[in-house]
């Protein structure tokens, strides 16, 4: 089964990007025509060496950019996926929330969510994908941790 993405344009409004300054404190800076998104998967950690990415073991990240990577046709870097949190080899999560951005607007969620979930392994799920608003950040913006 094949399942493409629908896009529309983008709109000038910029999406921050992450970036380290001289002292190696994190700052965002802006990138010019990015949306942002907001994803929560749900995952069996058995297989996976966590989240953090890494080609070799397995990590959850690296299976998420790859379906990502296959629907944008964006590089890794320009996805700049960041999880809320990383988890340890074999654990699993039901609402790891994630972010990324791309270029380009999406015109429908729901074929990109469908698209992302016949990419991704059985044993991860996109629960949901929505954008998100420029401050929105998966790591820094989490209230609660469970």
């Amino acid at each position: 089964m094949s399942c493409a993405a629908v896009l529309v344009a983008p709109f000038p409004s910029p999406t921050p990007r992450l970036s380290f300054n001289s002292a190696g404190a994190v700052e965002e800076k802006p990138i010019q025509n990015g949306y942002k998104w907001r994803l929560v998967l749900a995952y069996d950690g058995t297989r996976y060496a966590g989240w953090q990415y890494q080609e070799s073991p397995p990590t959850v990240q690296h299976a998420v950019e790859k379906a990502l990577i296959q629907t944008t046709k964006l590089q890794r870097k320009d996805l700049q996926l960041v999880g809320a949190s990383r988890t340890d080899a074999g654990v699993h999560a039901w609402g790891q929330v994630a972010h990324f951005i791309t270029p380009f607007n999406y015109e429908n969620l729901d074929r990109v969510h469908a698209a992302l979930n016949g990419l991704l392994p059985s044993d991860i799920r996109l629960r949901e994908i929505s954008p998100a608003s420029a401050e929105f950040h998966a790591r820094f913006s989490v209230k609660t941790l469970l």
